[in-house]
């Protein structure tokens, strides 16, 4: 958002002091499951433990991409019309 909209860093950075996360909710984020998909296995974990067992070091990566409401965040980061619309589902 920061790159695309050419806000300076001064204001954007001034941005993080009004920052409040008031509707975050991790358990929504985190609510689509392999655990619930997967004959009850979670696969990531599974991952992590084989790395770990290794000595290797995880990292994990979201997507922006949301399959489930549009617009997505993708859409919202790249056309205006998007960013202004309210979420809602596919259809």
């Amino acid at each position: 958002m920061w790159n695309r909209e050419h806000i300076p860093a001064s204001d954007y950075c001034a941005l993080a002091n009004r920052f409040v996360a008031a509707k975050f909710n991790p358990d929504a984020l985190c609510d689509f499951s392999t655990v619930k998909t997967a004959a009850n296995r979670d696969l990531v974990a599974e991952i992590i433990a084989a790395a770990f067992n290794r000595g290797l070091t995880v990292g994990l990566y979201h997507s922006l991409n949301n399959w489930h409401d549009q617009p997505d965040a993708v859409a919202a980061l790249e056309d205006k019309i998007s960013r202004s619309r309210k979420k809602g589902p596919i259809k």
